[in-house]
Protein backbone atom coordinates (compact mmCIF):
# COMPACT_ATOMS: atom_id res chain seq x y z
CA UNK A 1 0.00 0.00 0.00
CA UNK A 2 2.76 2.37 0.96
CA UNK A 3 4.61 1.57 -2.25
CA UNK A 4 1.53 2.33 -4.25
CA UNK A 5 1.19 5.71 -2.59
CA UNK A 6 4.84 6.54 -3.27
CA UNK A 7 4.37 5.60 -6.91
CA UNK A 8 1.35 7.85 -7.26
CA UNK A 9 3.19 10.76 -5.58
CA UNK A 10 6.24 10.29 -7.80
CA UNK A 11 4.09 10.24 -10.93
CA UNK A 12 2.32 13.43 -9.88
CA UNK A 13 5.67 15.12 -9.26
CA UNK A 14 6.87 14.14 -12.70
CA UNK A 15 3.70 15.52 -14.26
CA UNK A 16 4.16 18.80 -12.36
CA UNK A 17 7.76 19.04 -13.49
CA UNK A 18 6.75 18.40 -17.08
CA UNK A 19 4.02 21.01 -16.85
CA UNK A 20 6.47 23.52 -15.36
CA UNK A 21 8.96 22.80 -18.12
CA UNK A 22 6.28 23.26 -20.75
CA UNK A 23 5.17 26.53 -19.17
CA UNK A 24 8.76 27.78 -19.04
CA UNK A 25 9.31 26.81 -22.66
CA UNK A 26 6.05 28.53 -23.66
CA UNK A 27 7.03 31.65 -21.82
CA UNK A 28 10.44 31.59 -23.50
CA UNK A 29 8.81 31.17 -26.88
CA UNK A 30 6.39 33.99 -26.13
CA UNK A 31 9.29 36.20 -25.03
CA UNK A 32 11.18 35.36 -28.20
CA UNK A 33 8.12 36.03 -30.31
CA UNK A 34 7.55 39.28 -28.47
CA UNK A 35 11.14 40.27 -29.03
CA UNK A 36 10.87 39.31 -32.69
CA UNK A 37 7.69 41.37 -32.96
CA UNK A 38 9.33 44.33 -31.28
CA UNK A 39 12.37 44.05 -33.56
CA UNK A 40 10.10 43.80 -36.59
CA UNK A 41 8.14 46.85 -35.46
CA UNK A 42 11.39 48.76 -34.95
CA UNK A 43 12.62 47.73 -38.39
CA UNK A 44 9.32 48.75 -39.97
CA UNK A 45 9.55 52.11 -38.21
CA UNK A 46 13.07 52.74 -39.47
CA UNK A 47 12.13 51.72 -43.02
CA UNK A 48 8.79 53.58 -42.79
CA UNK A 49 7.17 50.35 -43.87
CA UNK A 50 4.09 48.32 -42.97
CA UNK A 51 3.08 44.78 -43.83
CA UNK A 52 -0.31 43.20 -44.38
CA UNK A 53 -2.24 40.06 -45.25
CA UNK A 54 -5.39 40.49 -47.33
CA UNK A 55 -8.05 37.80 -47.61
CA UNK A 56 -9.35 37.91 -51.18
CA UNK A 57 -12.71 36.36 -50.32
CA UNK A 58 -13.75 38.88 -47.67
CA UNK A 59 -11.21 41.63 -48.45
CA UNK A 60 -10.56 41.79 -44.74
CA UNK A 61 -6.98 42.42 -43.70
CA UNK A 62 -4.41 41.94 -41.01
CA UNK A 63 -2.07 44.88 -40.55
CA UNK A 64 1.23 45.23 -38.78
CA UNK A 65 1.79 48.12 -36.41
CA UNK A 66 3.78 49.77 -39.19
CA UNK A 67 0.66 49.93 -41.39
CA UNK A 68 -1.28 51.69 -38.67
CA UNK A 69 1.58 54.08 -38.16
CA UNK A 70 1.80 54.89 -41.88
CA UNK A 71 -1.89 55.72 -42.06
CA UNK A 72 -1.98 57.51 -38.72
CA UNK A 73 -4.63 55.08 -37.39
CA UNK A 74 -5.23 53.53 -33.95
CA UNK A 75 -4.81 49.74 -33.81
CA UNK A 76 -7.39 49.53 -30.98
CA UNK A 77 -10.06 51.64 -32.68
CA UNK A 78 -9.67 51.15 -36.42
CA UNK A 79 -10.53 47.78 -37.93
CA UNK A 80 -8.15 46.88 -40.78
CA UNK A 81 -9.64 46.34 -44.23
CA UNK A 82 -8.83 46.95 -47.86
CA UNK A 83 -11.66 49.47 -48.13
CA UNK A 84 -10.29 51.44 -45.19
CA UNK A 85 -6.84 51.47 -46.81
CA UNK A 86 -8.28 52.48 -50.19
CA UNK A 87 -10.13 55.37 -48.56
CA UNK A 88 -6.77 56.88 -47.62
CA UNK A 89 -5.44 56.76 -51.18
CA UNK A 90 -5.49 60.15 -52.93
CA UNK A 91 -8.71 60.43 -55.03
CA UNK A 92 -6.67 61.08 -58.19
CA UNK A 93 -4.66 57.87 -57.64
CA UNK A 94 -7.39 55.63 -56.18
CA UNK A 95 -8.77 54.01 -59.32
CA UNK A 96 -5.35 53.23 -60.84
CA UNK A 97 -4.05 51.76 -57.56
CA UNK A 98 -7.18 49.60 -57.10
CA UNK A 99 -6.85 48.27 -60.64
CA UNK A 100 -3.19 47.42 -60.01
CA UNK A 101 -4.09 45.47 -56.84
CA UNK A 102 -6.98 43.53 -58.38
CA UNK A 103 -4.93 42.74 -61.47
CA UNK A 104 -2.07 41.54 -59.26
CA UNK A 105 -4.41 39.25 -57.35
CA UNK A 106 -5.26 37.48 -60.61
CA UNK A 107 -1.62 37.21 -61.72
CA UNK A 108 1.75 37.15 -60.04
CA UNK A 109 1.39 40.18 -57.79
CA UNK A 110 1.73 43.91 -58.15
CA UNK A 111 3.94 46.94 -57.50
CA UNK A 112 2.30 50.39 -57.54
CA UNK A 113 2.94 53.88 -56.18
CA UNK A 114 0.24 56.23 -54.94
CA UNK A 115 -0.25 59.25 -52.77
CA UNK A 116 -1.70 58.59 -49.31
CA UNK A 117 -3.80 61.01 -47.29
CA UNK A 118 -2.78 60.62 -43.65
CA UNK A 119 -4.59 61.79 -40.58
CA UNK A 120 -4.02 65.47 -39.90
CA UNK A 121 -4.17 66.50 -43.58
CA UNK A 122 -0.73 65.33 -44.63
CA UNK A 123 0.15 63.65 -47.90
CA UNK A 124 2.80 61.00 -48.45
CA UNK A 125 3.94 58.90 -51.39
CA UNK A 126 3.93 55.14 -50.77
CA UNK A 127 4.95 52.12 -52.78
CA UNK A 128 2.71 49.10 -52.39
CA UNK A 129 3.82 45.54 -53.15
CA UNK A 130 1.82 42.31 -53.01
CA UNK A 131 2.25 38.62 -53.83
CA UNK A 132 -0.57 36.09 -54.05
CA UNK A 133 -0.87 33.17 -51.59
CA UNK A 134 -2.32 30.00 -53.18
CA UNK A 135 -3.89 26.90 -51.65
CA UNK A 136 -2.93 23.38 -52.67
CA UNK A 137 -5.22 23.62 -55.66
CA UNK A 138 -3.45 26.72 -56.92
CA UNK A 139 -6.35 29.06 -56.08
CA UNK A 140 -5.41 32.50 -54.74
CA UNK A 141 -6.73 32.84 -51.22
CA UNK A 142 -4.82 35.87 -49.96
CA UNK A 143 -2.31 38.55 -50.79
CA UNK A 144 0.65 39.35 -48.56
CA UNK A 145 2.90 42.34 -49.00
CA UNK A 146 4.24 45.65 -47.79
CA UNK A 147 3.49 49.34 -48.08
CA UNK A 148 6.50 51.66 -47.74
CA UNK A 149 6.68 55.44 -47.40
CA UNK A 150 8.93 56.51 -50.31
CA UNK A 151 8.20 60.24 -50.19
CA UNK A 152 11.80 61.30 -49.60
CA UNK A 153 13.14 58.73 -52.05
CA UNK A 154 10.84 59.94 -54.84
CA UNK A 155 11.65 63.56 -54.04
CA UNK A 156 15.35 62.77 -54.25
CA UNK A 157 14.82 60.93 -57.55
CA UNK A 158 12.89 63.91 -58.95
CA UNK A 159 15.65 66.25 -57.84
CA UNK A 160 18.29 64.10 -59.56
CA UNK A 161 16.17 63.96 -62.72
CA UNK A 162 15.77 67.75 -62.65
CA UNK A 163 19.49 68.29 -62.15
CA UNK A 164 20.27 66.02 -65.07
CA UNK A 165 18.32 68.27 -67.45
CA UNK A 166 18.58 71.77 -65.94
CA UNK A 167 21.32 74.34 -65.44
CA UNK A 168 22.13 74.72 -61.72
CA UNK A 169 22.74 78.49 -61.93
CA UNK A 170 19.74 79.72 -63.93
CA UNK A 171 17.23 76.86 -63.73
CA UNK A 172 16.77 76.74 -67.52
CA UNK A 173 17.50 73.58 -69.51
CA UNK A 174 21.10 72.39 -69.90
CA UNK A 175 22.98 71.23 -72.98
CA UNK A 176 21.91 67.61 -72.51
CA UNK A 177 18.21 68.52 -72.51
CA UNK A 178 18.65 70.82 -75.51
CA UNK A 179 20.37 68.07 -77.50
CA UNK A 180 17.60 65.62 -76.58
CA UNK A 181 14.97 68.09 -77.78
CA UNK A 182 16.84 68.59 -81.04
CA UNK A 183 17.24 64.84 -81.51
CA UNK A 184 13.48 64.37 -81.10
CA UNK A 185 12.70 67.25 -83.47
CA UNK A 186 15.00 65.90 -86.15
CA UNK A 187 13.56 62.39 -85.75
CA UNK A 188 10.05 63.84 -86.24
CA UNK A 189 11.32 65.82 -89.26
CA UNK A 190 10.16 69.05 -87.67
CA UNK A 191 11.62 72.35 -88.85
CA UNK A 192 13.28 74.11 -85.92
CA UNK A 193 15.58 77.04 -85.35
CA UNK A 194 18.50 77.12 -82.92
CA UNK A 195 19.42 80.59 -81.66
CA UNK A 196 22.56 80.99 -79.56
CA UNK A 197 23.04 84.25 -77.65
CA UNK A 198 26.29 85.48 -76.10
CA UNK A 199 26.14 88.16 -73.40
CA UNK A 200 28.70 90.78 -74.40
CA UNK A 201 31.20 91.82 -71.72
CA UNK A 202 30.23 89.02 -69.31
CA UNK A 203 33.80 87.97 -68.59
CA UNK A 204 34.80 91.50 -67.71
CA UNK A 205 31.83 91.86 -65.38
CA UNK A 206 32.65 88.59 -63.63
CA UNK A 207 36.32 89.48 -63.31
CA UNK A 208 35.53 92.91 -61.88
CA UNK A 209 32.49 92.20 -59.71
CA UNK A 210 32.95 88.54 -58.85
CA UNK A 211 31.34 85.25 -59.86
CA UNK A 212 28.37 85.77 -57.54
CA UNK A 213 27.40 88.93 -59.42
CA UNK A 214 28.02 87.08 -62.68
CA UNK A 215 25.60 84.36 -61.60
CA UNK A 216 22.96 86.96 -60.68
CA UNK A 217 23.40 88.51 -64.10
CA UNK A 218 22.94 85.12 -65.80
CA UNK A 219 19.74 84.52 -63.82
CA UNK A 220 18.40 87.95 -64.78
CA UNK A 221 19.16 87.32 -68.46
CA UNK A 222 17.52 83.88 -68.37
CA UNK A 223 14.41 85.35 -66.71
CA UNK A 224 14.11 87.91 -69.53
CA UNK A 225 14.48 85.21 -72.20
CA UNK A 226 12.00 82.87 -70.51
CA UNK A 227 9.47 85.71 -70.37
CA UNK A 228 9.43 86.01 -74.17
CA UNK A 229 10.05 82.36 -75.03
CA UNK A 230 6.47 81.19 -75.28
CA UNK A 231 6.54 77.57 -76.41
CA UNK A 232 10.24 77.76 -77.27
CA UNK A 233 12.86 75.95 -75.19
CA UNK A 234 15.40 78.08 -73.29
CA UNK A 235 18.73 76.56 -72.30
CA UNK A 236 22.21 77.51 -71.20
CA UNK A 237 25.21 75.95 -72.87
CA UNK A 238 27.70 77.28 -70.31
CA UNK A 239 29.45 80.56 -69.55
CA UNK A 240 27.54 83.49 -71.03
CA UNK A 241 25.98 81.41 -73.80
CA UNK A 242 22.21 80.81 -73.93
CA UNK A 243 20.26 78.84 -76.52
CA UNK A 244 16.67 78.95 -77.75
CA UNK A 245 15.06 76.09 -79.68
CA UNK A 246 11.98 77.28 -81.56
CA UNK A 247 9.58 75.48 -83.88
CA UNK A 248 9.27 77.22 -87.24
CA UNK A 249 6.32 77.83 -89.50
CA UNK A 250 7.88 80.11 -92.10
CA UNK A 251 11.58 79.28 -92.12
CA UNK A 252 14.08 82.10 -91.46
CA UNK A 253 11.46 84.84 -91.00
CA UNK A 254 10.16 83.14 -87.85
CA UNK A 255 13.68 82.73 -86.49
CA UNK A 256 14.44 86.40 -87.06
CA UNK A 257 11.26 87.32 -85.18
CA UNK A 258 12.48 85.25 -82.21
CA UNK A 259 15.90 86.93 -82.34
CA UNK A 260 14.31 90.37 -82.36
CA UNK A 261 12.12 89.45 -79.40
CA UNK A 262 15.21 88.28 -77.51
CA UNK A 263 17.00 91.54 -78.31
CA UNK A 264 14.07 93.67 -77.14
CA UNK A 265 13.82 91.64 -73.93
CA UNK A 266 17.42 92.48 -73.01
CA UNK A 267 17.28 96.21 -73.86
CA UNK A 268 16.00 97.55 -70.49
CA UNK A 269 18.61 97.75 -67.72
CA UNK A 270 18.86 94.67 -65.50
CA UNK A 271 18.18 95.37 -61.84
CA UNK A 272 20.22 92.93 -59.78
CA UNK A 273 20.12 92.31 -56.06
CA UNK A 274 22.12 94.79 -54.03
CA UNK A 275 20.98 97.89 -55.98
CA UNK A 276 23.22 97.03 -58.93
CA UNK A 277 22.05 98.03 -62.41
CA UNK A 278 23.63 96.65 -65.57
CA UNK A 279 23.00 97.26 -69.24
CA UNK A 280 23.82 94.24 -71.41
CA UNK A 281 23.72 93.40 -75.07
CA UNK A 282 23.71 90.04 -76.78
CA UNK A 283 25.00 88.74 -80.09
CA UNK A 284 22.61 86.13 -81.50
CA UNK A 285 23.39 83.45 -84.07
CA UNK A 286 20.69 81.56 -85.98
CA UNK A 287 20.88 78.04 -87.42
CA UNK A 288 18.01 76.14 -89.03
CA UNK A 289 17.29 72.42 -89.09
CA UNK A 290 17.63 70.57 -91.28
CA UNK A 291 18.97 73.06 -93.84
CA UNK A 292 22.10 74.05 -91.85
CA UNK A 293 22.76 70.73 -90.08
CA UNK A 294 20.98 67.45 -89.47
CA UNK A 295 22.33 66.57 -86.02
CA UNK A 296 22.21 68.40 -82.66
CA UNK A 297 25.95 69.00 -82.37
CA UNK A 298 26.11 70.39 -85.91
CA UNK A 299 23.18 72.73 -85.31
CA UNK A 300 24.70 74.12 -82.12
CA UNK A 301 28.06 74.52 -83.82
CA UNK A 302 26.43 76.40 -86.72
CA UNK A 303 24.53 78.70 -84.36
CA UNK A 304 27.69 79.47 -82.37
CA UNK A 305 29.55 80.31 -85.59
CA UNK A 306 26.73 82.68 -86.58
CA UNK A 307 26.95 84.28 -83.12
CA UNK A 308 30.62 84.97 -83.66
CA UNK A 309 29.83 86.59 -87.01
CA UNK A 310 27.15 88.82 -85.44
CA UNK A 311 29.58 89.84 -82.71
CA UNK A 312 32.37 90.65 -85.18
CA UNK A 313 30.09 92.83 -87.26
CA UNK A 314 28.44 94.50 -84.23
CA UNK A 315 25.08 93.14 -85.38
CA UNK A 316 22.27 92.10 -83.10
CA UNK A 317 21.89 88.78 -84.91
CA UNK A 318 23.16 86.86 -87.91
CA UNK A 319 22.12 83.68 -89.70
CA UNK A 320 24.50 80.83 -90.40
CA UNK A 321 26.15 80.39 -93.78
CA UNK A 322 29.15 78.27 -94.81
CA UNK A 323 31.48 81.29 -94.75
CA UNK A 324 30.17 82.04 -91.23
CA UNK A 325 31.57 78.75 -90.04
CA UNK A 326 34.98 79.59 -91.42
CA UNK A 327 34.75 83.01 -89.82
CA UNK A 328 33.96 81.48 -86.45
CA UNK A 329 37.03 79.30 -86.64
CA UNK A 330 39.06 82.30 -87.77
CA UNK A 331 37.93 84.31 -84.76
CA UNK A 332 39.64 81.92 -82.36
CA UNK A 333 42.75 81.88 -84.53
CA UNK A 334 42.75 85.68 -84.60
CA UNK A 335 42.69 85.93 -80.80
CA UNK A 336 45.50 83.40 -80.54
CA UNK A 337 47.52 85.49 -82.99
CA UNK A 338 46.89 88.70 -81.03
CA UNK A 339 47.96 87.02 -77.80
CA UNK A 340 51.14 85.83 -79.47
CA UNK A 341 51.72 89.31 -80.93
CA UNK A 342 51.50 90.88 -77.47
CA UNK A 343 53.97 88.35 -76.09
CA UNK A 344 56.34 88.88 -79.03
CA UNK A 345 56.12 92.67 -78.93
CA UNK A 346 54.59 92.88 -82.42
CA UNK A 347 51.97 95.46 -81.47
CA UNK A 348 52.91 99.03 -82.38
CA UNK A 349 51.64 102.29 -80.95
CA UNK A 350 51.19 105.19 -83.35
CA UNK A 351 50.43 108.73 -82.26
CA UNK A 352 48.15 111.39 -83.73
CA UNK A 353 49.07 114.98 -82.77
CA UNK A 354 46.52 117.33 -81.19
CA UNK A 355 46.58 121.06 -81.99
CA UNK A 356 45.82 123.82 -79.47
CA UNK A 357 43.78 126.28 -81.57
CA UNK A 358 44.43 129.42 -79.52
CA UNK A 359 48.22 128.89 -79.57
CA UNK A 360 48.55 127.13 -82.93
CA UNK A 361 50.92 124.55 -81.38
CA UNK A 362 50.90 120.78 -80.97
CA UNK A 363 50.34 120.13 -77.27
CA UNK A 364 49.65 116.42 -77.11
CA UNK A 365 49.12 113.14 -78.95
CA UNK A 366 46.65 110.28 -78.84
CA UNK A 367 48.04 106.74 -78.66
CA UNK A 368 46.51 104.34 -81.19
CA UNK A 369 47.38 100.64 -81.30
CA UNK A 370 48.46 99.03 -84.55
CA UNK A 371 49.28 95.40 -85.31
CA UNK A 372 51.90 94.53 -87.89
CA UNK A 373 50.99 90.89 -88.48
CA UNK A 374 53.96 88.66 -89.23
CA UNK A 375 56.13 91.75 -89.70
CA UNK A 376 54.25 92.75 -92.86
CA UNK A 377 51.11 94.85 -93.36
CA UNK A 378 49.32 96.73 -90.59
CA UNK A 379 46.01 95.24 -89.47
CA UNK A 380 43.22 97.79 -88.98
CA UNK A 381 42.14 98.07 -85.31
CA UNK A 382 38.52 97.45 -86.31
CA UNK A 383 39.51 93.94 -87.43
CA UNK A 384 40.77 92.77 -84.04
CA UNK A 385 39.90 95.19 -81.22
CA UNK A 386 36.18 94.25 -80.91
CA UNK A 387 37.04 90.59 -80.40
CA UNK A 388 39.88 91.42 -78.03
CA UNK A 389 37.50 93.45 -75.87
CA UNK A 390 35.08 90.52 -75.63
CA UNK A 391 37.73 87.88 -75.00
CA UNK A 392 39.28 89.12 -71.77
CA UNK A 393 42.54 89.82 -73.60
CA UNK A 394 41.82 93.56 -73.40
CA UNK A 395 43.65 93.97 -70.09
CA UNK A 396 46.93 92.69 -71.56
CA UNK A 397 46.53 94.84 -74.66
CA UNK A 398 45.69 97.98 -72.66
CA UNK A 399 48.71 97.50 -70.41
CA UNK A 400 50.90 97.01 -73.48
CA UNK A 401 49.69 100.28 -75.03
CA UNK A 402 49.82 102.16 -71.73
CA UNK A 403 53.39 101.12 -70.94
CA UNK A 404 54.59 102.00 -74.45
CA UNK A 405 52.77 105.36 -74.55
CA UNK A 406 53.99 106.45 -71.12
CA UNK A 407 57.57 105.46 -71.96
CA UNK A 408 57.47 107.38 -75.29
CA UNK A 409 55.96 110.46 -73.67
CA UNK A 410 58.58 110.47 -70.92
CA UNK A 411 61.31 110.30 -73.58
CA UNK A 412 59.81 113.20 -75.61
CA UNK A 413 59.58 115.35 -72.51
CA UNK A 414 63.19 114.60 -71.61
CA UNK A 415 64.08 115.74 -75.17
CA UNK A 416 62.27 119.04 -74.66
CA UNK A 417 58.86 118.25 -76.23
CA UNK A 418 56.32 119.06 -73.50
CA UNK A 419 53.58 116.78 -74.80
CA UNK A 420 50.74 114.98 -73.10
CA UNK A 421 49.63 111.52 -74.23
CA UNK A 422 46.11 110.12 -74.34
CA UNK A 423 45.36 106.40 -73.98
CA UNK A 424 41.95 104.82 -74.63
CA UNK A 425 40.21 102.65 -72.05
CA UNK A 426 37.30 100.34 -72.89
CA UNK A 427 34.35 99.13 -70.84
CA UNK A 428 36.14 95.99 -69.53
CA UNK A 429 39.02 98.20 -68.33
CA UNK A 430 36.61 100.21 -66.15
CA UNK A 431 35.34 96.95 -64.63
CA UNK A 432 38.90 95.87 -63.80
CA UNK A 433 39.47 96.53 -60.07
CA UNK A 434 43.24 96.81 -60.68
CA UNK A 435 43.13 99.49 -63.38
CA UNK A 436 43.99 102.41 -61.10
CA UNK A 437 46.90 100.51 -59.53
CA UNK A 438 48.17 99.52 -62.98
CA UNK A 439 48.17 103.13 -64.20
CA UNK A 440 49.89 104.39 -61.03
CA UNK A 441 52.57 101.71 -61.32
CA UNK A 442 53.34 102.47 -64.98
CA UNK A 443 53.57 106.23 -64.32
CA UNK A 444 55.88 105.65 -61.37
CA UNK A 445 58.17 103.27 -63.28
CA UNK A 446 58.64 105.76 -66.14
CA UNK A 447 58.73 108.89 -64.01
CA UNK A 448 55.93 110.58 -65.98
CA UNK A 449 53.82 113.12 -64.06
CA UNK A 450 50.18 111.98 -63.81
CA UNK A 451 49.05 115.27 -65.35
CA UNK A 452 50.83 114.33 -68.60
CA UNK A 453 48.52 111.33 -69.08
CA UNK A 454 44.98 111.60 -70.38
CA UNK A 455 42.66 108.61 -70.33
CA UNK A 456 39.91 108.59 -72.94
CA UNK A 457 36.66 106.84 -72.06
CA UNK A 458 33.67 106.27 -74.35
CA UNK A 459 30.12 106.94 -73.16
CA UNK A 460 29.17 103.31 -73.74
CA UNK A 461 31.90 102.20 -71.32
CA UNK A 462 29.95 103.77 -68.45
CA UNK A 463 26.69 102.11 -69.38
CA UNK A 464 27.81 98.54 -68.65
CA UNK A 465 27.92 99.14 -64.90
CA UNK A 466 27.82 102.80 -63.94
CA UNK A 467 28.56 102.12 -60.26
CA UNK A 468 31.78 100.21 -60.89
CA UNK A 469 32.80 102.54 -63.73
CA UNK A 470 32.34 105.59 -61.51
CA UNK A 471 34.51 104.00 -58.84
CA UNK A 472 37.30 103.31 -61.34
CA UNK A 473 37.08 106.86 -62.71
CA UNK A 474 37.28 108.31 -59.21
CA UNK A 475 40.42 106.28 -58.50
CA UNK A 476 42.08 107.39 -61.75
CA UNK A 477 41.13 111.01 -61.16
CA UNK A 478 42.46 110.93 -57.60
CA UNK A 479 45.97 110.07 -58.80
CA UNK A 480 46.02 113.17 -61.01
CA UNK A 481 45.39 111.72 -64.47
CA UNK A 482 43.23 113.75 -66.84
CA UNK A 483 39.99 112.16 -68.03
CA UNK A 484 38.20 112.68 -71.34
CA UNK A 485 34.86 111.49 -72.71
CA UNK A 486 35.53 110.24 -76.23
CA UNK A 487 32.96 110.35 -79.07
CA UNK A 488 30.81 112.72 -77.04
CA UNK A 489 27.25 112.96 -78.32
CA UNK A 490 26.95 109.45 -79.74
CA UNK A 491 25.62 107.82 -76.56
CA UNK A 492 22.33 108.00 -74.72
CA UNK A 493 23.21 109.83 -71.53
CA UNK A 494 25.91 112.37 -72.33
CA UNK A 495 24.59 115.14 -70.08
CA UNK A 496 24.01 112.74 -67.21
CA UNK A 497 27.64 111.62 -67.43
CA UNK A 498 28.85 115.21 -67.32
CA UNK A 499 26.96 115.68 -64.11
CA UNK A 500 28.14 112.45 -62.49
CA UNK A 501 31.76 112.04 -63.63
CA UNK A 502 34.84 114.17 -62.81
CA UNK A 503 35.99 114.58 -66.44
CA UNK A 504 38.28 117.28 -67.80
CA UNK A 505 37.77 117.01 -71.56
CA UNK A 506 35.01 116.46 -74.12
CA UNK A 507 35.90 115.05 -77.51
CA UNK A 508 33.25 115.87 -80.12
CA UNK A 509 32.70 112.86 -82.35
CA UNK A 510 34.06 113.09 -85.89
CA UNK A 511 30.59 112.47 -87.32
CA UNK A 512 29.52 115.94 -86.14
CA UNK A 513 32.75 117.71 -87.11
CA UNK A 514 32.74 116.11 -90.57
CA UNK A 515 29.11 117.09 -91.11
CA UNK A 516 29.52 120.79 -90.44
CA UNK A 517 30.08 121.56 -94.12
CA UNK A 518 27.01 119.62 -95.23
CA UNK A 519 24.35 120.89 -92.87
CA UNK A 520 23.52 123.59 -90.40
CA UNK A 521 22.39 121.11 -87.73
CA UNK A 522 25.83 119.54 -87.18
CA UNK A 523 27.45 122.97 -86.97
CA UNK A 524 24.86 124.02 -84.40
CA UNK A 525 25.52 120.89 -82.36
CA UNK A 526 29.28 121.48 -82.40
CA UNK A 527 28.84 125.11 -81.39
CA UNK A 528 26.50 124.08 -78.55
CA UNK A 529 28.91 121.45 -77.21
CA UNK A 530 31.78 123.98 -77.29
CA UNK A 531 29.66 126.48 -75.36
CA UNK A 532 28.59 123.78 -72.90
CA UNK A 533 32.19 122.77 -72.30
CA UNK A 534 33.20 126.39 -71.73
CA UNK A 535 30.41 126.87 -69.17
CA UNK A 536 31.49 123.72 -67.33
CA UNK A 537 35.17 124.63 -67.43
CA UNK A 538 36.06 121.68 -69.67
CA UNK A 539 38.52 121.41 -72.53
CA UNK A 540 36.75 120.65 -75.83
CA UNK A 541 38.43 118.69 -78.63
CA UNK A 542 37.10 118.44 -82.19
CA UNK A 543 37.95 115.06 -83.76
CA UNK A 544 38.27 114.07 -87.39
CA UNK A 545 39.33 117.46 -88.81
CA UNK A 546 40.14 116.93 -92.49
CA UNK A 547 39.56 120.33 -94.15
CA UNK A 548 40.68 123.88 -93.53
CA UNK A 549 36.99 124.89 -93.37
CA UNK A 550 36.38 122.52 -90.49
CA UNK A 551 39.47 123.83 -88.72
CA UNK A 552 38.30 127.41 -89.26
CA UNK A 553 34.82 126.66 -87.94
CA UNK A 554 36.16 125.04 -84.78
CA UNK A 555 38.43 128.06 -84.22
CA UNK A 556 35.51 130.47 -84.68
CA UNK A 557 33.35 128.49 -82.25
CA UNK A 558 36.05 128.72 -79.57
CA UNK A 559 37.00 125.05 -79.58
CA UNK A 560 40.18 124.41 -77.62
CA UNK A 561 41.87 121.56 -79.52
CA UNK A 562 41.60 120.00 -82.98
CA UNK A 563 42.69 116.55 -84.11
CA UNK A 564 42.56 114.94 -87.52
CA UNK A 565 44.30 114.11 -90.80
CA UNK A 566 44.51 117.80 -91.76
CA UNK A 567 46.93 118.30 -88.89
CA UNK A 568 48.71 114.94 -89.01
CA UNK A 569 48.02 111.26 -89.53
CA UNK A 570 48.98 108.79 -86.80
CA UNK A 571 52.72 108.08 -86.96
CA UNK A 572 55.21 105.87 -85.05
CA UNK A 573 56.84 107.35 -81.96
CA UNK A 574 60.09 108.13 -83.74
CA UNK A 575 58.28 110.24 -86.34
CA UNK A 576 56.31 112.42 -83.89
CA UNK A 577 58.92 115.24 -83.77
CA UNK A 578 59.05 115.30 -87.58
CA UNK A 579 55.24 115.39 -87.81
CA UNK A 580 55.18 118.36 -85.45
CA UNK A 581 57.80 120.18 -87.53
CA UNK A 582 55.88 119.44 -90.72
CA UNK A 583 52.70 120.89 -89.24
CA UNK A 584 54.47 124.01 -88.04
CA UNK A 585 55.89 124.58 -91.53
CA UNK A 586 52.52 124.08 -93.26
CA UNK A 587 50.70 126.23 -90.73
CA UNK A 588 53.19 129.06 -91.17
CA UNK A 589 52.94 128.86 -94.95
CA UNK A 590 49.13 128.87 -94.87
CA UNK A 591 48.93 131.64 -92.30
CA UNK A 592 47.30 129.43 -89.65
CA UNK A 593 49.69 130.59 -86.93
Amino acid sequence: MLGLMWGIALGAAVIVLVLVALLLRLRTSEARARRRGEALAEAEGVARLGSYRLDVASWQAIWSDGMYHLLGLDPKADEPSYERFLAHVHPEDREAFDQAVRSGVRSDGFVADCRMLVRGGGERVVSGRGEPVRDRGGRVVAVVGTVQDVTELRRHEQELAYRSTHDPVTGVFNRRAVEERLTAALADERQVAVLVANVRGFRGITRALGHETGDRLLRAVSDRLVAVAGASMIGRLGGDRFVVVADLAEDLADAVAVAEAMTRALEPALELEGELTLLVEASIGIALAPSHADDPAGLLRAAVAATERASERHQRYAAFSPDTDRSGSGAHALLASVRAAIAAGELEVHYQPKLALDEGEIVGVEALVRWRRDGRELVAPSEFLPQVERSGLIRELTLCVLETAVADCARWRSDGLELTVAVNLSAPNLLDPEIADDVARVLSERGLPPGALELELTESAFMVDRTSASGAVAGLRAMGASLAIDDFGTGYSSLTLLRELPVDTLKIDRSFVGGMDAGHDDAAIVRSVVNLGRELGLTVVGEGVETSEELGALTDFGCDIAQGFLIAKPVPAGEVPGAIDAWNARAAAAGWR
